[in-house]
């Protein structure tokens, strides 16, 4: 199925940036829950009235909510945990294959006893272990702070449940970047797509929120599928496109899969 020396090399070739990225989301999301107040409400509310258009930007309107559950879907969920993870899902991506094609490393690679099967199945295990362990982790770290410093405030089953939107939007990206990065022959032309397409849906998602005349342009990116919003809304198209999400992300490290196996590589 896999290769267990491989999975162990990569795993000790990336703990630093994976240990790196959950000490950053550790730090966002501690300050982030110390910041609350049930009184901040008013103060947003003011923001909102004032700047809607940055607010609405950024995916915080209703960040007045007087609930814990509602201030972190508006300023964890709709910022900070889009783009951290979305960074190292990028780095991670495209360290996995095209950074070995592009430097030559994937010929000896394929010089072991490891089939190329073997080999991109490897990766592929890497690229969602990884991914599921970073965002677990700020799970835990965000559930337990919130826990200790506003007890009862949070409710769990509505961040568990954003969390687990989260974990399959971020796999879509990083199903994505894998794909491209088992089309490519060199590292640059992988990270010029994997972070074009991302930043092009991040951008048209900040215009379709800033006003109803670009409203429709939601529907251009796939950063639409999970609304933090409909989430804590109970909405039952949440749960489906959640699904959908999870579904796509696994399509897409399969075709990557099989991209790899099918296709010439440099020597």
């Amino acid at each position: 199925m896999f290769s267990w020396p491989l999975l162990k090399k990569e795993m000790k070739s990336i703990w630093v940036l994976l240990v790196l990225f959950i000490l950053i989301l550790t730090m966002y999301e501690t300050i982030i829950i110390s910041m609350f107040d049930p009184e901040l409400g008013n103060i947003m509310a003011d923001f909102e009235k004032a700047m809607p258009g940055i607010m609405k930007a950024f995916g915080m309107v209703g960040a007045a909510e007087a609930n814990l559950t509602g201030y972190l879907s508006s300023y964890l969920f709709n910022f900070i945990l889009i783009l951290f993870p979305l960074i190292f899902s990028i780095i991670l991506s495209n360290k996995l294959v095209v950074k070995y094609v592009d430097n030559g490393s994937m010929a000896y690679l394929l010089a072991t006893p490891i089939s190329r099967s073997k080999i991109i199945r490897t990766q592929t295990i890497v690229a969602i272990g990884s991914l599921t362990l970073l965002l677990t982790a700020s799970t835990i770290i965000g559930l337990i702070y919130s826990e200790l410093t506003f007890p009862g405030e949070l409710t769990i089953s509505s961040y568990l449940y954003l969390n687990i939107g989260l974990l399959g939007l971020h796999l879509f990206i990083n199903g994505f970047g894998f794909l491209i990065s088992c089309l490519c022959n060199e590292a640059r032309t992988a990270y010029l797509w994997s972070i074009g397409v991302p930043l092009a849906a991040f951008l048209i998602q900040m215009l379709a929120r800033q006003s109803e005349e670009y409203e429709f342009l939601k529907y251009a990116t796939f950063l639409t599928l999970f609304s933090p919003e409909n989430i804590l809304a109970g909405k039952e198209s949440s749960f489906w496109l959640t699904i959908l999400l999870f579904l796509l992300a696994f399509i897409l490290y399969g075709m990557g899969q099989i991209v790899f196996l099918r296709r010439n590589l440099p020597s």
